[in-house]
């Protein structure tokens, strides 16, 4: 749970709040009553966001239970004003559940100001790659890949880029062996870009972009070395970029 979940969670437990609080104003204070019924459609979306977040099922059943009783009365002024004064009764109890729930709840700050998708981030490298690229990935390709992208939306950087980094060369191995035959263990990046240049088969523009990263690698070897938010969504775009070319 990211804090742009409890923010959302928020914003309609206070909308529900305002719309009793004010039409009880109205009724009281100038002798008006609502003509429709906006309390109902607000505790659905609030009770769809608390499932979707795995949050308060008991007080989901109540709230779903509630509206499905108030489907089914008449839609006249009246029962529209006891649905509200129901709902302001039990109310401050789901509110209260609600806030004990999220504050014992672990939750982190999602960096949504990205240049890759933020919401593909989320959902992690898959929603990058076509499936038939994805499964040709080792296990451990696919679970660097995830852990880079959740990295970076959480702005650690370096790690993000490190993390990728062992993707691409892992990826660069598997290449060589495919296009050499010749077994790739013990031989560095550069004299695998260097013997897969002498091969007609390679693809220059591959090697083009792995020579790159293979520069901007370099820079972790210096001990005071940090990549920026930039440099790491970059290499990441750069190993989406050469895994749809290795396992296509």
């Amino acid at each position: 749970m990211d804090q742009d979940d409890a923010y959302v969670i928020g914003r309609i437990i206070g909308s529900i709040d305002n719309d009793i609080n004010l039409f009880s104003a109205l009724k009281t204070q100038a002798k008006i009553k609502p003509i429709s019924d906006t309390v109902t459609p607000l505790l659905g979306i609030l009770s769809s966001e608390l499932r979707v977040l795995g949050l308060c099922p008991d007080t989901c059943q109540e709230i779903d239970a509630l509206i499905k009783l108030n489907q089914s009365r008449k839609k006249n002024e009246k029962e529209i004003d006891g649905n509200r004064q129901e709902v302001g009764r039990i109310f401050p109890l789901w509110d209260e559940r609600i806030t004990r729930e999220i504050e014992k709840t672990k939750m982190i700050q999602i960096n949504t100001d990205t240049t890759l998708n933020p919401e593909k981030l989320c959902k992690g490298p898959a929603a990058f790659l076509d499936l038939s690229i994805w499964t040709k990935l080792s296990e451990l390709e696919q679970l660097d890949l995830t852990d880079a992208c959740r990295c970076i939306i959480v702005g650690a950087c370096t790690p993000a880029a490190m993390i990728t980094m062992r993707c691409i060369e892992s990826a660069l191995r598997t290449y060589y062996q495919n296009i050499t035959g010749n077994d790739p263990s013990h031989k560095v990046w550069g004299k695998l870009i260097n013997e897969l240049s002498a091969h007609a088969n390679a693809d220059k523009k591959l090697l083009g972009y792995l020579d790159y990263l293979k520069d901007i690698r370099n820079k972790l070897e210096h001990p005071d070395a940090r990549y920026t938010q930039s440099e790491a969504e970059d290499v990441l775009s750069h190993a989406f970029y050469i895994l749809k070319i290795i396992y296509a």
